[in-house]
């Protein structure tokens, strides 16, 4: 079984790699880590969230909680979306180490907060 914290390492590897399509990768590895913790964090949450639910679902679900740090996670995915789907199609586009680094950032203090955030539910 895979954990988000094994995607989130795989990403710090590709990070140290000298070609854009290393860090292009790390970014895209790294949105994922931190989607499947918000996937997980939902589900533990009991937030409306069908099964097999999109990135959209899934953002949306946090973006749309009464918690304003749920609120806070959903914007803050919605943003690390928008970094991955540049990395993962905008080809045409230069896309640097820093970029990748950056966004491996956020997408590590996205799994920190969730699991914060997760620490704080109820057991169940």
């Amino acid at each position: 079984m895979i954990e988000p914290a094994d995607l989130l390492e795989l990403a710090g590897r590709l990070l140290q790699g000298t070609h854009e399509a290393d860090w292009r990768s790390a970014s895209s590895r790294a949105y994922y880590a931190a989607l499947h913790a918000a996937r997980h964090y939902c589900e533990r949450a009991k937030l409306p969230l069908p099964i097999g639910a999109s990135h959209e679902r899934v953002i949306e679900a946090l973006k749309s909680s009464k918690s304003p740090a749920e609120r806070q996670i959903g914007q803050q995915l919605g943003r690390l979306r928008s970094e991955r789907n540049l990395a993962d199609y905008q080809l045409e586009l230069h896309y640097s180490q820093r970029q990748a680094q950056k966004c491996h950032i956020e997408c590590q203090r996205a799994v920190t907060k969730l699991a914060e955030l997760a620490a704080s539910l109820p057991p169940g």
